[in-house]
């Protein structure tokens, strides 16, 4: 088979077709123009980290080789995008670079211009061992990246031995014949993850190695980090391992990261690789950089006659904070503001037809000092955001969407850039109050986090809310015995501690448990129940009266049954009663209840502390890796553990929520009396049970010293020998041994029947000639409280062996 050059392939399949058009240098929206900043002086971006260095908004300003900037002049290149100003001096400066902005405003030139200005300039790579690994790696997901990224390095160098050599590999055709290129002088590579870690590892890192690199880039870095993690994963490790290997004076390790989004890819990244090396994370993307700091946003789903009582209501709840509202069109924005003045509200409007003086003068005074209680809130329509200076906002509230622009609706969230969270806080945005996110808690992932629909719980573990002083009286270790108050999922339960069982620490007899009965449990059911006995005291609150939120309240749940709720939030007033959402502190879970079901409370009951915990299964998870338990499951564990006693090994406690292990139902008999016969390690034995005539291996610790009353009763289960009875050979089939242990059970084969025998003499010698076989047993159905077997010798049945 002959192969084809590219010259006699269909145009249409021509892969270089793709790349003949002219390389993008420059953004759509020159943001570096305008005359206000955020985290940087002149340029509209968030940068999040130490000493941030400042942005280069002119080529003139920079410090690149002078034959790269005449060549970039040749090129048409006319000034930095807004992401390409922040990352070109933190690229120069050799800082680490997480660089996140929307597709085609030059991500790729952020990093290759510095990059190739090192190479031409410094004589620090004169340093590194001599070898035929590249200077720069750059990693893209797909071979159109690889390809792209390769035809933009080789425009910005000119053919010349002192310009750094670039080489591509990919899959499919052009890893073939880039031995020889690589070995003869290879400074930057471009590669696909797959194709380089072949390279490496099929030549034995004797052609492809990073024993000279010192710049790792991931250029499209939310696919790769999604996608490729396993093989990023492998080149991370190979990098670092590489930079302790290198025995030259020169320590440059620099990794750089692009992307168009912020995803828990990234997150990771940052976290597990670069975070304790002073990185630099950069936003040109003001709504990924809400993504990116966790900013907490409530939807709001209103008729269009009700957006100004939602507006006024947001508002209003928002008192003493500075809040901006912003609006696509002129008309809207002096809508709400004429609504806001009419509620004698503090607002301050801008709009595109101010003169530029007045955008001046209403931006001074949203930025000057105000009282507490006379925080502004500003109307602004979206045209006029670019040209003011607000960043230090508390609320942002869409008050519409922009129909057309994307960028528009974005660019908003950076009236809140002073208030976004960085990676280096050690608090995160959502407060303490937000609830742990339960499919966390259940099955130690969520999904969600990272999708579309992103989850609104919290998924950091706060010592603040997790760890509060208020809830040290749960049990973190040891066993609990629990009661099932509520029953929310198969794995998901509240219940009420029964008991607490521990093993003490330094005590002389090592299996002997501590237990402690929950006596607050029955102290407060019993004060509960007296209080409400009494008929003066069950006088529900009126149907005009509010609850007060936070305040500890009376449930009647059903007849003549009453517990405590707290209440979380009460509806607004309306003709009919008022509603409240209400957690239930002694059963457990969340409800929406009339006010005039509740009861007020003296302090005493009040003041105890709540009753139920909730609880996880561990281990569990629905099949299939499904997200969440089907209904059956769910109706099944409610069958099977609503009001049930379970026992169960505490794993972690977090808060008010117990992870056990091993969660057990207790059925029938509790405690066994039994004779350790063998001791087969330190945690197990076999234990032979005198009572019932059976033995079991069991763990150590579930073993506790009898007291001596309790073997005053002999052993109850005697050992007996049918006479007359043996197998034909020399042991029973399995067969025979099923037919005779059914005698002892009814037909449901779970209850054992009472049965009577008539004890005859021993005689060894006459037992040993007779060898019968079991017939079946006939039942004297006369004898109503009793069930005698009739064993029959003289009739045989030959199958049973």
């Amino acid at each position: 088979m002959t192969s084809k050059s590219f010259a006699e392939v269909p145009q249409d399949m021509d892969p270089y077709a793709q790349f003949e058009d002219a390389p993008y240098f420059s953004a759509d929206f020159d943001s570096c123009k305008l005359p206000a900043q955020l985290a940087c002086s002149k340029v509209r971006a968030v940068c999040h980290g130490i000493r941030a260095p400042k942005p280069m908004t002119h080529l003139d300003q920079t410090h690149f080789d002078a034959s790269l900037k005449e060549r970039l002049r040749s090129l048409g290149f006319r000034s930095p995008s807004c992401i390409q100003s922040v990352v070109w001096p933190a690229v120069l400066t050799g800082r680490n670079v997480v660089a996140v902005a929307t597709p085609h405003t030059g991500k790729t030139l952020a990093y290759l211009i510095p990059l190739v200005s090192r190479m031409l300039t410094e004589t620090d790579y004169l340093q590194l061992p001599s070898g035929c690994g590249p200077l720069m790696l750059i990693l893209t997901s797909t071979w159109q990246g690889a390809h792209r990224i390769y035809e933009q390095v080789n425009l910005l160098v000119e053919e010349d031995t002192k310009c750094p050599k670039c080489c591509v590999l990919y899959a499919g055709g052009s890893e073939d014949g880039k031995e020889i290129p690589i070995i003869n002088g290879c400074d930057i590579l471009v590669a696909t993850p797959h194709s380089f870690l072949r390279f490496l590892n099929n030549y034995e890192r004797l052609i492809v190695n990073m024993y000279r690199c010192c710049h790792l880039v991931l250029d499209d870095g939310e696919r790769l980090l999604e996608k490729y993690t396993a093989e990023v994963t492998a080149v991370l490790e190979e990098f670092r391992e590489c930079q302790k290997q290198r025995q030259s004076c020169l320590h440059i390790s620099q990794i750089i990261v692009c992307s168009t989004m912020w995803t828990s890819g990234l997150n990771w990244f940052l976290r597990t690789y670069i975070a304790q090396q002073t990185p630099l994370v950069i936003f040109s993307s003001f709504s990924e950089a809400a993504i990116y700091a966790a900013v907490p946003t409530v939807t709001c789903y209103v008729e269009p006659h009700s957006q100004n009582d939602a507006l006024l209501k947001i508002v209003k709840a928002n008192i003493g904070r500075k809040v901006v509202v912003c609006a696509a069109g002129r008309e809207t924005a002096i809508a709400a503001h004429h609504l806001l003045v009419s509620q004698d509200l503090y607002s301050l409007l801008l709009h595109d037809e101010l003169p530029g003086a007045k955008i001046s003068e209403v931006s001074s005074e949203w930025t000057s000092e105000h009282a507490k209680v006379d925080m502004p809130i500003l109307v602004i329509q979206d045209k006029v955001l670019p040209l003011t200076n607000i960043r230090d906002a508390a609320v942002l509230v869409h008050y519409d969407i922009p129909e057309l622009s994307q960028f528009n609706f974005g660019f908003r969230y950076s009236c809140i850039a002073d208030h976004m969270r960085s990676f280096r806080d050690e608090q995160v945005s959502s407060s303490a109050e937000q609830p742990l996110c339960p499919n966390l808690k259940a099955f130690g992932r969520c999904e969600r986090q990272s999708s579309e629909s992103h989850c609104s719980y919290r998924h950091h573990i706060l010592p603040k809310a997790d760890h509060a002083p208020c809830w040290s009286y749960l049990p973190s270790q040891g066993s609990v015995r629990i009661s099932i108050t509520k029953v929310t999922s198969a794995s998901h339960f509240y219940a009420q501690i029964l008991q607490q069982r521990n093993m003490p620490s330094g005590s002389a007899n090592g299996n002997k448990l501590e237990m402690k009965d929950n006596l607050e449990l029955q102290e407060a059911m019993s004060l509960l129940s007296e209080y409400f006995s009494n008929v003066e005291n069950r006088v529900p609150l009126d149907e005009k009266a509010t609850p007060t939120v936070g305040q500890v309240y009376g449930l009647e749940a059903s007849a003549d049954q009453f517990e405590r709720v707290l209440v979380t939030s009460a509806t607004s007033s309306t003709p009919a009663p008022a509603s409240v959402t209400v957690t239930h502190l002694d059963y457990g879970g969340q409800s929406t209840v009339s006010t005039t079901r509740l009861f007020p409370l003296p302090p005493r009951l009040a003041m105890i502390r709540p009753l139920a915990v909730e609880v996880y299964c561990c281990g569990m998870q629905p099949p299939d890796n499904d997200l969440s338990w089907t209904f059956q499951a769910d109706f099944r564990a409610h069958n099977l553990f609503f009001r049930k006693e379970l026992v169960g090994e505490i794993v972690l406690r977090l808060g008010n929520t117990l992870w056990l292990d091993g969660l057990v139902f207790q059925e029938k008999l509790s405690w066994y009396r039994g004779e350790v016969q063998e001791i087969l390690n330190d945690e197990e034995v076999v234990v032979s049970f005198h009572d019932y005539g059976d033995s079991e291996t069991c763990r150590l610790n579930d073993l506790l010293e009898p007291l001596p009353w309790m073997m005053l009763l002999p052993y109850q289960a005697l050992l007996c020998s049918l006479a007359g009875l043996g197998p034909t050979l020399e042991e029973w089939s399995p067969k025979a041994q099923c037919v005779l242990e059914d005698f002892g059970y009814d037909d449901n084969n779970f209850n054992r029947r009472d049965l009577s025998l008539n004890v005859l003499p021993y005689d060894p010698v006459a037992h040993k000639e007779r060898t019968m076989d079991i017939e079946a047993a006939k039942v004297i159905d006369d004898i109503p409280d009793e069930v005698y077997y009739n064993l029959d010798p003289n009739n045989i049945f030959e199958d049973l062996d």
